[in-house]
């Protein structure tokens, strides 16, 4: 008697891993399609991160308590810190806080990027006219990066489908395949 099982894969994530496990080289063409998806929008993001200082204050030395050289603004270092992801990394709780949920994004990874882009609220006098400074000329937080995905984004959607639909039949033919042995 012989049984026939099917096995498929739902989660994105879990297809990533298993494309990690048996098909390393699709896993890794996966991560240069979206490279290539998102590249449109991580260009004119860069083009729009300000090389000189977004507001006078920001020409000075700061560092922070735990040593950290925030300022002066170096917009050659904000710039090259835009970079895409793909993550296949497991989901993790801890107190009640869910994090590595994003399989695929967008990452301006750099501490003086993040204080000029989503600073928004503040409890000084110095942090408000700070922020009503960037507001002024660069609009409310986001400044940068919401605004260009947001111009970007039916046609990232539209090849993001396309890219998940790939994935997903490409882990569960993985699967098929390694059963079948």
């Amino acid at each position: 008697m012989t049984t026939n099982t099917t096995i498929e894969v739902v989660g994105l994530k879990d297809s990533l891993r298993v494309l990690q496990q048996y098909n390393k080289s699709l896993r890794r063409q996966i991560t240069k399609d979206f490279n290539y998806i998102v590249n449109d929008a991580v260009q004119q993001i860069r083009i729009e991160v300000p090389d000189e200082a977004p507001i006078s204050g920001w020409e000075r030395n700061w560092t922070t308590r735990s040593g950290y050289k925030m300022l002066p603004w170096r917009g050659n270092l904000a710039n090259t810190a835009i970079k895409p992801y793909v993550s296949g990394k497991k989901p993790k709780e801890f107190a009640g806080v869910t994090r590595n949920l994003a399989v695929f994004g967008v990452r301006w990874k750099a501490p003086h990027a993040t204080l000029f882009d989503m600073s928004r609220r503040a409890k000084t006098p110095q942090g408000r006219n700070m922020i009503a400074g960037l507001d002024s000329k660069f609009g409310q937080a986001s400044r940068i990066m919401w605004p260009t995905f947001n111009k970007y984004e039916d046609e990232i959607t539209d090849k993001m489908r396309d890219l998940v639909k790939k994935v997903t039949r490409a882990a569960n033919d993985e699967i098929r395949r390694a059963r079948g042995k």
